[in-house]
């Protein structure tokens, strides 16, 4: 295999430009490595399989072992190269920065000439959403390639990949949110879509050209080191929430009247819909839900339920937040509101706003702190010039701790743990903005809304990080 790996050609990206997809993803030289890979993997599972049903001799497993371990070292000189292709080229397709020349071994027709995505949801993709879309089903070929004849381990390769490029495209529409960015009319008047065609042509692409059949379990454990990583965290003030009712997973306006606000959609709700139905497509068939059982530590299959719970959890997060964007239409009131619950550990008294409840304690804090922080600055921003002093500013943790927003972004907003680790130092930096806010914008009737998403604000940070914040006048 050495040759092989040592080719400047197995160094290549995966062709993800390939549209149609029946063009090569992986030139000869990696298909050439793969399948080396994929015999090695099987060998060391038939020898893992026998070691843990037979009673050998103790010399047998000393010899094996060594074995094994080069085995497993050919599967990841292997997995983890073609891996990190796909996930670079995701990830720079979900920021914007994908170059649009495929690679010189391969011959593909132009990226965007040819879909295989359902013709009636390529129109409701938001256009810098597009990019990403026209690779998720060459990703999804390249993955069943690469990862699926692996089972488990195959899900825990898969499943690692997409739990980041998950986080990149909620910290991607996060800063791209704009609380003044103008709805989309929610009925079939004139040329706007209605929810409910929305919602219709984005589940369409869980449905049409993907199936759904697993891989075959196999009986050993599986390599899922990289799990414990992955797993987002959720607040711990309350137990976790239910399984959302069915209708709000792949809809942008399907909160069932809990804050359609008439029926106007944000472009940020369907930018979320959006990414949760790609990245459904991508996943389907060779990741299983998770079992609704968690196994023990020492369970073989302990490793892989992380990873299918990882992978549950940051697809919970993309429907949390499109709910919370959308719930924040409501107005400041509705979120002093729904924060207070969450902080008290109380139960709404109707169930469609304890589902924006459970929301808000789903989206990773660090994020629904910055989405809270545009709005507060945004209310702000309404009366700015109008008074005689100084205009008042939410600062951004960055500025306060003088670092650029890049330094920021790799210290704080590398992956969903990191981000969860951190969230308390992110909450004591809001603490002290809010704090000072509103004792600048204490008595200041015309900033009445604003004080009221300062509340709001500090509510969230409160609930979700437990430190206290006090607001004077609030």
């Amino acid at each position: 295999m050495l040759p092989g790996i040592t080719h400047p050609d197995f160094a290549q990206a995966v062709n993800l430009h390939a549209t149609p997809i029946t063009v090569p993803l992986l030139n000869p030289v990696q298909v050439y490595v793969l399948s080396i890979c994929h015999a090695a993997w099987e060998t060391c599972e038939v020898l893992e399989v026998a070691l843990e049903t037979t009673a050998y001799p103790r010399f047998v497993s000393e010899t094996l072992r060594p074995v094994m371990d080069k085995l497993d070292s050919v599967v990841a000189r292997v997995v983890m190269p073609l891996m990190a292709s796909i996930k670079k080229q995701l990830l720079s397709a979900l920021v914007g920065s994908d170059t649009p020349s495929p690679p010189a071994a391969h011959r593909s027709l132009p990226v965007g000439a040819a879909t295989t995505l359902p013709a009636k949801a390529i129109n409701h993709i938001p256009t810098g959403l597009r990019g990403f879309a026209s690779k998720i089903d060459p990703a999804r070929k390249a993955f069943e390639l690469i990862c699926k004849d692996c089972r488990e381990d195959g899900e825990t390769w898969v499943a690692s990949v997409v739990v980041a490029i998950i986080w990149k495209g909620l910290c991607v529409c996060t800063a791209k949110y704009n609380p003044d960015e103008k709805p989309i009319p929610g009925h079939a008047g004139g040329r706007a879509p209605s929810p409910e065609a929305i919602g219709r042509a984005l589940a369409s692409l869980t449905k049409e050209g993907v199936t759904a059949k697993i891989a075959p379990s196999g009986g050993v454990a599986a390599v899922g080191k990289m799990a414990s990583s992955i797993l987002p965290s959720r607040a711990v003030s309350r137990p976790s929430s239910p399984p959302r009712p069915k209708g709000t997973e792949i809809h942008p306006g399907g909160l069932n009247g809990a804050s359609q606000l008439a029926g106007a959609i944000p472009p940020s709700a369907v930018a979320l819909a959006s990414l949760e139905a790609l990245v459904t497509r991508l996943v389907i068939g060779l990741v299983q839900k998770p079992a609704p059982i968690a196994p023990a530590a020492d369970d073989p299959t302990a490793s892989e339920h992380l990873a299918r719970e990882a992978l549950a959890e940051a697809l919970e997060a993309i429907t949390s937040m499109r709910l919370v964007i959308a719930a924040m239409e409501r107005g400041p009131a509705y979120l002093c509101d729904v924060n207070q619950h969450l902080k008290d550990d109380l139960e709404m008294p109707d169930a469609k706003d304890e589902m924006i409840v459970d929301a808000v304690e789903d989206v990773p804090a660090v994020l629904l702190f910055h989405l809270m922080g545009k709005r507060v600055n945004t209310a702000l921003s309404t009366l700015r010039g109008r008074a005689s002093q100084v205009d008042p500013a939410l600062r951004s943790p960055a500025a306060v701790w003088g670092i650029a927003e890049e330094d920021y972004e790799r210290q704080i907003l590398s992956a969903f743990s990191v981000a969860e680790e951190r969230a308390r130092r992110v909450a004591l930096v809001y603490k002290s903005e809010l704090e000072r806010l509103a004792r600048e914008l204490n008595g200041r009737e015309e900033y009445h809304d604003a004080r009221l998403w300062i509340k709001a604000f500090g509510l969230a940070v409160q609930a979700r990080s437990g430190v206290p914040v006090a607001l004077p006048g609030c």
